[in-house]
Order: structure tokens, then C-alpha cells, then sequence
């Protein structure tokens, strides 16, 4: 999630200043980002499901996954309302809440995983 937020408020930045060089390094970033998410989530589906499920976990893993691809539209569509920049740093508020919320649950789900 981290790569996301960067990811995001990097890409505020060119947008912000027209520049081709920030726009590249924003490229770079948000595609590790979505790299790393995809490899994360499909190594955290995979511990979760079980071997006679695997595939339905997986299908509907990569049926959210491409929800995502609708977030540029999103921008734009958002964008002409508020600007891009703010809908950008905005997404990557939603992203410190996200991360904010995976580290309050992860101990209470790696705690329920080993009561017996």
C-alpha cells in the first residue's frame, strides 16, 4: 500500500506541473505498486483458500482486481468536478486508510488463526 500512496502523490505532481520526466517516474511507481498488490493478494488468497476452492478464490480475487483498471476513469470523471490533483491525493488518503486498517486487523487475524 505504501507503493500505492507514493504511487498516487507521485503522479499528483505531473499532473500539478505538466512535466513528462515526473510523469515517467510516476508510470514506474504505480506499476510496481499494482505489481506488488497483485503478487501480495493473490499469495495472501492462496493462504486463505483451500485446496478445493482455489479456483473460485482466485477468479473472484482478479474479478476485484480489475475493478480497478475503472480508477483513471474514475479521475477524470472526478477530476472535472474537484481537478486531478485533488481526486489523486485524495485516492491516496483512501490508501493510508486502507493500510491504517490492515495493520489494526492483521494481529487480530494472525491472533484467531492460532486459538484453537
Amino acid at each position: 500500500m505504501l507503493s500505492v500512496i507514493a504511487g498516487l502523490l507521485a503522479a499528483a505532481l505531473p499532473v500539478a506541473t505538466g512535466s513528462l520526466v515526473l510523469l515517467s517516474a510516476a508510470a514506474v511507481v504505480l506499476g510496481s505498486a499494482y505489481g506488488l498488490l497483485l503478487v501480495s493478494g493473490l499469495q495472501l488468497v492462496e493462504s486463505i483458500a483451500g485446496p478445493q476452492n482455489m479456483s473460485t478464490v482466485i477468479a473472484v480475487f482478479y474479478s476485484f482486481t480489475y475493478v480497478g483498471f475503472a480508477f483513471p476513469v474514475l479521475v477524470q470523471v472526478l477530476g472535472r468536478l474537484w481537478g486531478p490533483v485533488p481526486v489523486l491525493v485524495a485516492g491516496a488518503a483512501l490508501g493510508v486508510a486502507a493500510l491504517a486498517a490492515t495493520l489494526v486487523a492483521w494481529p487480530l487475524r494472525t491472533a484467531s488463526r492460532t486459538r484453537p
